[in-house]
């Protein structure tokens, strides 16, 4: 049996997928998320950046 062949196949398909790229984006979101300060920190860290 192919899986074309199941009734709204493609709309299941579609909407796992997309729930997979929320999931997705979220844990990759908590992963790459700064600090709130993280930019006041780098400047008055030992970054040598322009302080202001």
């Amino acid at each position: 049996m192919m899986l074309e062949e199941i009734p709204a196949f493609s709309a299941m398909f579609g909407f796992i997928g997309c729930l997979l790229i929320v999931a997705l984006s979220k844990i990759l979101g908590r992963w790459l998320q700064r600090r709130e300060d993280y930019y006041r920190w780098l400047r008055s860290g030992s970054g040598g950046g322009e302080q202001g």
